[in-house]
């Protein structure tokens, strides 16, 4: 019963965090007046999309005879907000909407066959990038974009293969590097530009050639404050060997689980049998955590433009 009870807390918590970050990237985005005119942030509706989310929440827990008087609770929220003259009947509808999507998926989570998904701000919208995760089975990704105009809405759906932009905040992550220490993009940017490359496999030829090419670039990286994070879906254990055989002087993090690679839109559904690897891909982002630059090679044997990196590195 407290297992159950905590769990529930657990759902509930991360709930309302991943419902108020998406309800603010799309008001942020949207930018519609109050009925009231007191600020433009109307669409969609917080109070409806929060109180929706617990209900759900309530309802995927215990049934919905215990969600029954939340749902209730939620509709008088959204309706008291109409009353107030803070929302049009479309931000609570939508508000509503979001939240009981938000409420469904978020659990799945910390189920068996989980889902891994981060809303992330992208110009003109929001992406949502999830990664379905099976025990003993290959992961699965796609990645969902909102994006807004002046008079129209607009829903993508896409195989992973929608990447973030250059212009857009790069998603946060942390994964282990070499050593089994966790390293976490948004540190790394306080310190100063980050290259994040992402490469298909440890120990192949052309990898090994791009990753040595950075090792050997280390003065030019060093004169901007630059880090470079490489990032493949090898183990740790294997990026320790091969780190140390060619003696990388940077990060290489394991992003086994390919819940990093989705959220940039880099996963390969097949090269040459391998599923699910990494696309080469390179992504510099400033000390705003911005993407400045972005290459994603469909040839994982072509190597990136280093003069672009090193360019776009100077004007950081």
């Amino acid at each position: 019963m407290l297992d159950s009870a905590l769990q529930f807390g657990r759902h509930l918590f991360h709930t309302q965090i991943v419902v108020q970050s998406l309800t603010f990237a799309i008001k942020t985005s949207v930018r519609r007046q109050r009925p009231d005119h007191s600020n433009n942030r109307a669409f969609p509706s917080g109070h409806a999309s929060t109180t929706f989310a617990a209900a759900t929440v309530l309802d995927r827990h215990y049934g919905w005879r215990v969600a029954v008087p939340a749902y209730v609770m939620a509709s008088y929220v959204s309706a008291s907000r109409l009353r107030a003259n803070r929302h049009v009947l479309s931000d609570v509808m939508f508000g509503a909407a979001v939240g009981v999507w938000t409420g469904r998926a978020v659990p799945r989570r910390h189920t068996r066959a989980g889902y891994s998904w981060t809303p992330t701000p992208v110009p003109g919208g929001v992406a949502v990038f999830v990664t379905r995760i099976q025990p003993g089975l290959q992961s699965s990704a796609v990645a969902l974009r909102l994006t807004f105009g002046k008079n129209h809405m607009e829903f993508k759906r896409g195989d992973a293969t929608m990447s973030v932009e250059v212009g857009a905040k790069a998603p946060d992550f942390t994964l282990p590097n070499q050593d089994r220490e966790p390293v976490t993009l948004s540190e790394q940017v306080k310190r100063g530009p980050v290259v994040l490359a992402f490469f298909p496999a440890a120990f192949s030829g052309t990898c090994t050639t791009e990753m040595c090419t950075f090792r050997d670039s280390a003065a030019t990286l060093n004169k901007v404050g630059a880090t470079v994070l490489g990032v493949s879906v090898d183990t740790f254990f294997a990026l320790k060997a091969w780190g140390d055989a060619q003696k990388l002087n940077f990060p290489l993090l394991s992003d086994f689980n390919k819940d990093v690679m989705a959220k940039y839109g880099v996963v390969n559904p097949d090269m040459i049998g391998l599923k699910g690897i990494a696309k080469r891909s390179i992504f510099v982002i400033d000390r705003g955590g911005v993407v400045r630059h972005r290459e994603v090679l469909e040839d994982a044997r072509n190597e990136p433009n280093y003069d672009t990196i090193t360019q776009t590195l100077a004007t950081l």
